[in-house]
């Protein structure tokens, strides 16, 4: 009866029209947003703003028989319900310089010959017999022997490209000459492969967020002359295999170009036994991230504690660095030179170091910090400007460890509201040439097209209430109050999502009402915080 309601109101009230626009409102007022008739912002982008998004093919100038692209694929009896649309899908690229390596390591000798039969499809489709399976990153390997592109895309046998795919890829190159790594925004594909869902938006290349996920994923394209430098795939990291590869290539003694291509290239599909759908189905692929995640770490010369797991999170780690280090904590929350004390004293209980030396200080922001710093020995500052505590005692040993990373300028906690999800400041980046704040009163359990607020983010600007650095790092910027602004440097500012803060009780001094409280319309309610007047 409802399916033949809503058929009706779609038929009288269509989309683009005015009485169909103020229908979806009223669906979605009432809380029907589960509704085919309410907008679904996703659907907008598919049907409006990725249909224009694409650019026109282009032609590369072929000086040799070498390809631009090589695209891997390791089969394993792959059914045709996949075979047939991720071959369709290559063939149908609106760019042509590339070749696929079909490596085939199947089991069920129906399924191998299916395989080699649709490899005659194509010319640039290449199948390679392989004599046994010996697990994904020994397939993959065999099939990179045989690879004649200058780039490697790597594809799962159940997945789909955008027949823009390489064309993106190929313009994105001629764009950035020497690029040595591109990846591009993905989502997921239904198993029937009808239905397109859970768009993954991200961000520009965020090497402290790689630390906490592989999150560049699909569509992977690497450099072949950087693979081969690195050894190709190892079998002791299946599972994780891609992800230890990068990671293995950003440990390299030099800087790897990286580019993100904000479309959507690649769907993942959710088959049967994808870790699209499910973590249960290779639970041994989280042990070999942490392993992946602990070897770079080593490569780099950076100390750490043991890299942990989120088990909310699948294949989400909380990487440790760690520096052996003196830090000064500065703490210039107030005028008052009493509440600086105070609040001095409150920071320093709820700090527990192993790896850091602190020495805490009460400034008056009047202060010349920067002098305070040139003449000090410590290998890390802390400046404390807002009336912030730390959720957890370990909070030292975090940011100053952060600061032992590569590359790395600034590093901030997650500012939280007291008691509450909201969230006071999780960085900020650069919107159109002004430095706007990420998530402000947001709830950092509800995830957004651009991932979960709590994220390890590498912003374009910290927000002053807690800020680490190191003292050398020649950025006199960090030492003054205000807005920690880093558009302009080489290094990062890293938003860090495991260290939370949240507001300090402290009453104001109102001179009217006793300090513990303050007005709020026709109501007296407890304070929070020293900001509060």
């Amino acid at each position: 009866m409802f399916g033949l309601l809503r058929k009706g109101l779609q038929a009288l009230f269509p989309a683009h029209t005015v009485g169909g626009q103020v229908l979806r409102i009223v669906m979605a007022r009432l809380g029907n947003t589960r509704d085919r008739l309410v907008a679904n912002p996703f659907v907008t982008y598919t049907k409006r703003v990725e249909p224009i998004a694409f650019h026109a093919p282009i032609q590369t100038p072929s000086t040799c028989d070498q390809p631009l692209f090589s695209v891997i694929i390791p089969f394993f009896n792959t059914a045709d319900a996949y075979l047939v649309p991720l071959l369709d899908c290559l063939s149908s690229q609106s760019f042509s310089d590339w070749e696929v390596i079909m490596a085939d390591a199947s089991t069920n000798e129906d399924r191998s010959w299916r395989i080699e039969e649709l490899s005659h499809r194509d010319p640039r489709f290449r199948y390679v017999r392989l004599g046994e399976n010996r697990g994904i990153s020994t397939n993959t390997n065999e099939a990179l022997g045989h690879a004649l592109g200058q780039y490697i895309v790597f594809a799962d046998h159940d997945d789909t490209l955008s027949h823009h795919a390489l064309n993106e890829v190929a313009v994105a190159i001629a764009d950035h000459p020497g690029v040595d790594v591109l990846y591009s925004d993905e989502d997921a594909l239904s198993d029937d492969g009808l239905r397109r869902k859970r768009p993954h938006f991200k961000p520009s290349w965020s090497p402290h967020m790689f630390l906490e996920m592989n999150y560049t994923n699909h569509l992977s394209v690497i450099k072949a002359a950087l693979i081969h430098e690195v050894g190709g795939l190892r079998p002791e990291r299946d599972g994780a295999q891609d992800y230890d590869l990068l990671l293995r290539i950003h440990a390299l003694p030099r800087q790897i170009q990286v580019v993100h291509i904000p479309k959507i290239l690649y769907h993942w599909r959710e088959a049967e036994n994808s870790t699209s759908r499910t973590i249960d189905t290779k639970t041994y692929a989280v042990q070999a991230g942490q392993a992946a995640l602990t070897d770079y770490l080593d490569a780099i010369g950076v100390s750490h504690d043991p890299v942990g797991v989120l088990p909310e999170r699948p294949f989400w780690y909380h990487c440790r660095p760690r520096w052996s280090c003196r830090a000064d904590v500065v703490v210039m929350v107030s005028e008052d030179d009493r509440a600086n004390r105070h609040f001095e004293k409150l920071l320093r209980g709820a700090t527990a170091a192993t790896w850091v030396v602190p020495s805490f200080i009460a400034l008056s922001p009047a202060c010349d910090i920067r002098a305070h710093c040139d003449s000090g020995t410590a290998d890390v500052v802390i400046v404390v400007r807002s009336m912030f505590l730390p959720e957890t005692p370990d909070w030292l040993d975090e940011l100053a460890g952060v600061l032992a990373l590569p590359k790395t300028a600034a590093v901030a906690p997650l500012l939280m509201r007291n008691m509450r999800h909201e969230i006071v400041n999780a960085g900020l980046m650069d919107d159109q040439g002004r430095l706007r704040p990420l998530y402000p009163g947001g709830d950092v359990t509800v995830y957004p097209l651009a991932g979960p607020p709590d994220l390890v983010r590498d912003v374009d600007g910290l927000d002053p209430g807690v800020v680490a650095f190191p003292r050398a790092s020649g950025h006199s910027e960090l030492f003054l109050p205000g807005v920690v602004d880093g558009r302009n440097w080489s290094d990062y500012l890293v938003m860090w999502g495991p260290v939370r803060f949240r507001p300090a009780k402290i009453p104001a001094r109102d001179k009217r009402l006793n300090d513990n409280l303050m007005p709020r319309g026709a109501s007296v309610v407890f304070r929070n915080s020293m900001g509060t007047r």
